[in-house]
């Protein structure tokens, strides 16, 4: 499952979009699917994506 650049650019600028980040990765493990983070452009984004359970993170960094 790949998670769109614009979630995790929110997730990196507002608190509650973590949830909705969260609630996505909890949903993902349930059916057994594989967490995929899109556009790292910062280290602080590909940082934040592997803190969460996410097993990889594409992008730039």
């Amino acid at each position: 499952m790949k998670m769109e650049k614009c979630l995790v650019s929110k997730m990196m600028r507002k608190e509650n979009s973590g949830c909705v980040v969260k609630r996505i990765i909890e949903m993902g493990r349930k059916v057994k699917l594989g967490l995929i983070g899109e556009g790292m452009e910062r280290e602080e984004e590909g940082e934040l994506v592997m803190e969460n359970g996410w097993d990889v993170g594409e992008g730039y960094v």
